[in-house]
Formats: structure tokens, C-alpha cells, sequence
């Protein structure tokens, strides 16, 4: 299981629904990339800002969310 206790997303334009779902699909997409053994076992806090060009789609939003999160899991 992976649980993130915070992941706060500010996206222009996005409303607080849109950003709640997204934010579930980006703790999906670190869960599915996450190696077995990690999987619970508690990895500590995480900061990091991701800027993306506007106009991005939010599937890509997602997924370099989730790629920034799995880079600085290390």
C-alpha cells in the first residue's frame, strides 16, 4: 500500500476536485512504479516544485508529478 499523507497540487485553472483527482492519480502511477519491497515500508517526506509550460495536459501534469516523487525516493 501507498499512502501519501500531503500532496498539495496548486494548478492554475484547476479546481479543488480536479486537483484531488489528479493528486489519486498520481499516488497511483507511484504506486504501480514503486519496486515491491518499497511498497510498505515508510519513505519519509518528500518537497519538491515541478514547473510545467501552460497548457500541459493533465495526464502529463500526472506523470512528471509522480516521476519528480519517484526521483527523489532515490
Amino acid at each position: 500500500m501507498v499512502k501519501i499523507d500531503s500532496l498539495n497540487l496548486c494548478i492554475p485553472g484547476v479546481s479543488k476536485e480536479e486537483a484531488q483527482a489528479m493528486g489519486q492519480n498520481v499516488v497511483e502511477r507511484v504506486a504501480r512504479s514503486l519496486p515491491e519491497r518499497t511498497k510498505n515500508k515508510h519513505l519519509g517526506a518528500v518537497f519538491l516544485r515541478v514547473r510545467v509550460p501552460v497548457g500541459t495536459p493533465r495526464d502529463e501534469i500526472e506523470k512528471l508529478v509522480a516521476l519528480s516523487i519517484l526521483e527523489k525516493l532515490g
